[in-house]
């Protein structure tokens, strides 16, 4: 069936009446043009095999459009009679007078005008001085009388909008290109962009993104470019770029120009340049550096056909486009096949290229069917769900591939960052707010120890300027901290403060991080105990510091009915970046690949860095603190905001980008650490602390000192392990663990949530939050553990209320217990071993349903398929343990299962309860015998002698394998469940 809901047989049948319908409309008008029938006459047979045309030939049966299109080519004939008319008037001579029967001999026996044939002299003479002859004194040529004329009529009623659109614009522009291009050059908001590249973005070709690149280069000649203004011809030479874009960063450089110039002309189109430049830089983040050029060749491709026929194939296809393959590492004829498949143009970088068919089709034997399992498996087509076996999604992250892509870095965000956002206009138009801050502007400033001025100039060569002109604008002016304007149903001032602290200590403490704040100016002086028009006031709190006797402030900004949190949309503020693990991973191992060197960790913090960020006056009126009785605004970026860390980061990958490109520092970031490593030895003196850092250490922070990035010596650390985001790392052993200390924490976390007695089985969902929130930090080392929250997450679905109760039943226990015993034994990550390997043992898992040895306990399904199939994968782990007590120790290996549920389930180790005991069963005998498992899908067409044995069909088996051993299977008992074990 077709999206229409045609069968192909119906397609085709359309598809003929159309093309006879067009066919009978082209043929009346080609006879008005010979004059065998008049206007009159060709209208009505044109007007009669549309209105008689179903629906789905020529869309909807009342639309005009059609018929519309078949007038206006005849009155272009019209147009063209009467220019070849003036022509014959004045064809001899420029004061011969046209004689009385010149407009009869013109005529056919219907009074319609024919276009009289002109000699064969005429014919000469008209070619070769229509070269020098200027176009505005040429005639008219018709373009009804193309062949494909009639074609484009029907196919443009039926185009996407925004298709139609940019031919119209390509059509207007060629016309008069001349004149098109003289009045952009004149425009005063024309976008900077290479003069030569103007006119193929005005033609609908494509850019060439070398030249646009080489803008900022010196450039040499190349081809000639001749262009004609009436009389006059133009020749120069292109420029040709004596530096090509040729890295990630040249490419979104060059496009981000390319795009602007674009949507100058075509701005119907932002959104798809928008979309396609998302999609290529997507395809750089997948793939290592190493073959960046790829992807580049791939763009090129896309822009190496005409414009028609993508926008033929865009008409026909999705609105939407899909996101593009990237090109194979180790198949070149991807890209040479891209250039066939994708038609070009500016057009060509908006369309989503598809990902080609496969160029072999496997179709099985008979003797197909008994080829060795690891053939199968590597020469079976994938499916797209299980691609990433190499790296499940339990260990996403956590895998490294020297030859696949780097995790994305936080230094890398600010090359795509939107920019960030002004006040809303509903916000600055407040008259109520913009009363208050008129009346008492001492309360509201811009405070900030950022050195803007120095920070802009050490980003003039960043590719992203929209982008850094946003941040300058926001550390100038204040940020907007992603917030929607007040709701309607919003009050205009509103006091959600609650009681003062009742202990003395806290007291003291808030009062003078309170006299702090207002000597660094980031509070306002009091300015009494009420609220002014327009303001807000949230509670503020003092909490202890963990494993410490110190205490924290803590705005809540998520209290009550008319939070501030609750104008920002989660949505507004998602996609931040943090390097963690993974990232810092990727980079010690490629470092050690090429170095045998001792490597020195290093971390540098950033005092107070949320604080640093000043926010806008129409939002400081929203963050009044109340101490004491007194109010006081608070004028800068602060902890508890939703939008707080979008706005340090937003400044901080700016920072970033400065550390790589001219400080030479290749470091990574956790919201306000910065850390790396170096060769132990490699160290540099820095004056301010009268000590020597790692090299790259010390020069961050003096840039940091450059820019006004305040820091304190406490917090600036190296070892040969050091903590990083809650974890040791030890950059020569490679490894990262938990510190003994955390593990004690964790394990403590654990035992007082179990701990439980009559009166007191109840949790909150708060509690049960936060502590699958300490649970899951913990899985960064130990991602196999996962598993343990199943039964904690099933109790907490379809809860809201963070204060209410969760009973605590004996399978959250059980579970967490079983959390418990691994943490204290299972080992860290170890870096060098986490890597796709050769698999060296593969099993094929399918379960034998029909078995009476195999009674599903009482809490499986009533669908068992699933649960026996799981199960049968889960008895393929236990392998492991008996290969160990033969002697044979399998370091990893992999199972086959033609059941998606269960390669699912333990791709992610997610599985409801149910399911949850044979997870926990298999990672068992992984972390005791130190497997490493990972369980593929195989087509059931491959999988047939594991099929055969699942029907009992073990003649079948015998005569296809003669040397097959076949054992009985007996499932790990406590896979059944607690009752089973």
């Amino acid at each position: 069936m077709s999206e229409h809901g045609q069968t192909p047989e119906a397609q085709n049948g359309s598809t003929a009446a159309t093309q006879l319908i067009v066919e009978a409309c082209t043929h009346a008008v080609d006879k008005y043009r010979s004059g065998d029938i008049s206007k009159a006459q060709a209208v009505l047979d044109v007007a009669t095999q549309l209105v008689g045309a179903e629906p789905q030939q020529l869309g909807d049966a009342y639309d005009s459009t059609p018929i519309q299109s078949y007038l206006a080519m005849l009155d272009e004939i019209d147009r063209s009679h009467r220019v070849e008319s003036g022509s014959r008037a004045g064809g001899h001579g420029e004061h011969e007078e046209r004689t009385e029967g010149a407009g009869r001999e013109g005529s056919s026996r219907n009074g319609t005008p024919r276009l009289s044939q002109p000699s064969a002299q005429d014919r000469s003479r008209a070619s070769s001085e229509d070269a020098d002859e200027p176009r505005s004194k040429r005639a008219k040529v018709d373009p009804s009388s193309y062949a494909w004329a009639a074609t484009d009529f029907i196919l443009e009623a039926t185009l996407d909008p925004s298709i139609a659109r940019t031919l119209e614009l390509i059509r207007i522009y060629g016309d008069d290109l001349t004149q098109a291009r003289r009045d952009l050059s004149a425009s005063a908001s024309v976008p900077e962009f290479p003069e030569a590249e103007w006119t193929n973005i005005l033609t609908g070709r494509a850019v060439d993104l070398d030249h646009v690149f080489a803008g900022r280069y010196t450039s040499g000649p190349d081809e000639k470019i001749t262009e004609r203004i009436g009389e006059l011809e133009f020749s120069y030479r292109a420029p040709v770029p004596s530096k090509k874009v040729g890295c990630f960063g040249d490419w979104v450089y060059a496009w981000k120009r390319a795009s602007v110039a674009t949507a100058y002309a075509f701005p119907h189109r932002r959104e798809e340049l928008d979309a396609y430049g998302e999609q290529v830089i997507g395809l750089f983040g997948a793939l290592a550096p190493a073959i960046h050029s790829r992807v580049m060749d791939f763009d090129r491709a896309i822009s190496d056909s005409n414009t028609s026929t993508l926008v033929a194939r865009m008409s026909m296809g999705s609105k939407r486009p899909r996101s593009p393959a990237p090109p194979e590492e180790d198949d070149e004829g991807r890209v040479a096949a891209a250039r066939k498949r994708h038609a070009g143009a500016t057009t060509a970088r908006t369309a989503a290229p598809t990902r080609p068919a496969n160029a072999v089709s496997i179709t099985p034997a008979p003797d197909a069917e008994l080829r060795s399992i690891r053939s199968a498996n590597a020469l079976r087509a994938r499916s797209a769900a299980h691609d990433s076996i190499a790296q499940p999604a339990f260990l996403r992250g956590l895998v490294w591939d020297d030859l696949g892509a780097p995790a994305r870095r936080f230094a890398d965000v600010s090359l795509t960052h939107a920019p960030v956002p002004e006040v809303p206009k509903a916000v600055r138009e407040d008259a109520v707010v913009n009363a208050t801050l008129r009346a008492h502007p001492h309360l509201f400033k811009i405070v900030t120890p950022i050195n803007v001025e120095r920070f802009e100039e050490l980003l003039q060569a960043h590719p992203n300027q929209a982008f850094v002109r946003s941040v300058t604008r926001s550390l100038r002016e204040g940020f907007w901290p992603y917030a929607d304007a007040k709701p309607d149903e919003y009050p205009d001032t509103w006091d959600e403060r609650r009681p003062a602290p009742q202990d003395e200590t806290a007291a003291s403490f808030l009062r003078n991080q309170r006299d702090e704040e207002i000597s660094l100016d980031r509070y306002s002086c009091a300015f009494g105990p009420a609220l002014l028009p327009g303001m807000y006031s949230m509670p503020v709190h003092v909490v202890p510091k963990p494993h410490s006797s110190k205490f924290r402030l803590v705005n809540d900004q998520s209290a009550g009915l008319f939070s501030l949190n609750s104008m920002i949309r989660p949505e507004a503020i998602k996609g931040a970046v943090l390097d963690g693990i993974p990232a810092l991973g990727s980079a010690l191992r490629r470092a050690r690949t090429r170095d045998s060197s001792d490597f020195i960790m290093w971390k540098s913090d950033v005092s107070q860095a949320y604080r640093r960020m000043p926010v806008a006056p129409h939002w400081q009126i929203r963050q009044v603190v109340t101490i004491d009785g007194f109010r006081h605004v608070d004028r800068c970026n602060l902890f508890g905001g939703r939008g707080s860390l979008r706005v340090w980061a937003a400044f901080d990958s700016l920072v970033s980008w400065i550390a790589q490109h001219a400080a030479g520092v290749e470091k990574f970031n956790y919201v306000d650490d910065d850390f790396g490593f170096a060769r132990v030895g490699d160290v540099e003196w820095y004056p301010p602390y009268q000590r020597y850092f790692p090299t790259p250490q010390a020069r961050l922070l003096s840039l940091w000192d450059e820019l006004g990035v305040p820091h304190e010596q406490p917090k600036q650390l190296h070892g040969l392990v050091l903590p990083v985001i809650g974890f040791e790392v030890d950059p020569n052993a490679m490894t990262v663990t938990l510190p003994s200390e955390g593990r004690e924490r964790l394990v403590a976390a654990i035992d007082d949530f179990c701990v439980l007695t009559a009166g007191n089985r109840r949790r909150s969902l708060a509690e049960f939050q936060a502590f699958t929130g300490y649970a899951n930090w913990a899985f960064n080392v130990y991602p196999l553990l996962k598993p343990a929250l199943s039964n904690v997450y099933e109790k907490m679905s379809g809860k809201v209320d963070r204060r209410a109760g969760i009973y605590v039943n004996a399978a959250v226990v059980r579970d967490l217990q079983w959390l418990k015993k691994h943490v204290l034994r299972a080992p860290g990550v170890h870096l060098l071993d986490a890597k796709p390997g050769t698999r060296q043992t593969l099993i094929k898992a399918r379960s034998a349903t029909n078995s009476p040895s195999l009674t599903p306990p009482a809490s499986a399904p009533t669908n068992t398929i699933f649960f026996f199939e799981a199960l049968a994968i889960c008895a393929a782990v236990h392998r492991a343990r008996a290969w160990r007590r033969a002697g044979r120790f399998v370091k990893r290996f992999a199972i086959l299962s033609d059941n998606s549920n269960s390669v699912a389930i333990f791709n992610t180790l997610r599985a409801s309860p149910r399911y949850n005991g044979i997870l926990k069963s298999a990672i068992d005998v992984m972390v005791d015998c130190g497997v490493d498992v990972r369980v593929d899908h195989i087509p059931g067409t491959l999988n047939v002698i594991a099929d055969a044995l699942s029907r009992g069909r073990l003649d079948f088996v015998r005569e296809h394998v003669p040397n097959i051993t076949l054992l009985p299977l007996i499932p790990p008992q406590d896979a059944l469940g607690p009752v089973a074990s």
